[in-house]
């Protein structure tokens, strides 16, 4: 079997009607490998086949942080009090951005195959 996949892909997040904005936040992401997603976003297998059984949704442990830093290879457009944020340890760093930071990674979640759980915050 042959698979490809596509590894890099950019996410304009819906934060504060950012999409309507002329030059809108911008992330540039990336794929998580097997191994992080196995590491950064936790879920017991045997949760999976009791909760296939039984219909329900089981919980996901997500370390934001981390998958945020894995995941993130650039921002665009965005500032927080006059200081251009770029990075993900600069974005991490500022205040105020909780939010935008849980859309990013439930986005990260989403395109990395874990839509099938609920995330616990």
């Amino acid at each position: 079997m042959k698979l490809i996949v596509e590894n890099n892909y950019e996410f304009i997040p819906e934060f504060k009607n950012n999409k309507e904005e002329t030059e809108p936040i911008k992330f540039k992401m990336r794929q998580l490998t097997t191994a992080e997603r196995q590491r950064l976003m936790a879920i017991d297998p045997v949760k999976i086949a009791l909760s296939s059984e039984s219909g329900k949704k089981i919980d996901l442990d997500v370390n934001y942080e981390g998958l945020f830093r894995t995941a993130v290879t650039e921002i665009m457009n965005l500032e927080v009090n006059d200081k251009k944020i770029g990075t993900a340890l600069e974005f991490l760093a500022a205040p105020g951005l909780g939010d935008l930071l849980i859309e990013v990674c439930m986005n990260v979640v989403q395109q990395n195959g874990r839509s099938e759980v609920d995330l616990k915050k």
